[in-house]
């Protein structure tokens, strides 16, 4: 149950390497998005009611430009190495989100239209009022909608490969 956490204790004790000609960005990028990642919680109360220690100074766009910035700053980083695969692996990667991405603010803006703000505490609050809140056909939508975003989303693996293993001779 331990072992993705294993792994990354792993990773983070691993020597940092660049490709020849990669600037101080390519080292800097992973750190930038993790520290992304890791300001989205306390921002956008997902599991608690209670006040998160920056919950007042952003809304679910500013949550979204974050995941959004930390996501650029990866391709840029990628496309920085001059390799083609690489940028060719950020283009793909890049082209994933301009699918993905209208559909997270369809859903924000739907329910920040019912709801009347984008406040997290207060789409919540809106959310909790009632349970005609929860199974209005605007809101299934939106949540049909959210759910095949992050199925797509969380069904890639940080590193895939599509060949099987070979054998050397």
């Amino acid at each position: 149950m331990l072992q993705p956490y294993y792994d990354l204790a792993k990773l983070a004790r691993k020597e940092a390497l660049a490709p020849e000609g990669a600037s101080w960005f390519f080292l800097a990028a992973p750190l930038i998005a993790v520290a992304a990642y890791l300001t989205i919680p306390l921002l956008i109360p997902v599991l608690t009611t209670f006040g998160l220690p920056l919950g007042y100074m952003g809304d679910i766009l500013g949550g979204g430009f974050l995941l959004s910035l930390a996501s650029f700053v990866i391709a840029t980083a990628a496309v920085e190495t001059g390799s083609p695969y690489a940028q060719l692996g950020s283009s793909r990667a890049k082209t994933f989100s301009a699918i993905t991405e209208p559909v997270v603010l369809f859903v924000v803006f739907t329910v920040a239209l019912l709801t009347g703000t984008d406040l997290p505490y207060a789409l919540a609050a809106t959310v909790r009022s009632s349970a005609g809140q929860v199974i209005r056909p605007a809101h299934l939508l939106a949540s049909a909608a959210l759910f095949m975003v992050i199925l797509h989303e969380t069904g890639r693996i940080p590193v895939e490969t599509h060949t099987g293993p070979t054998s050397s001779g």
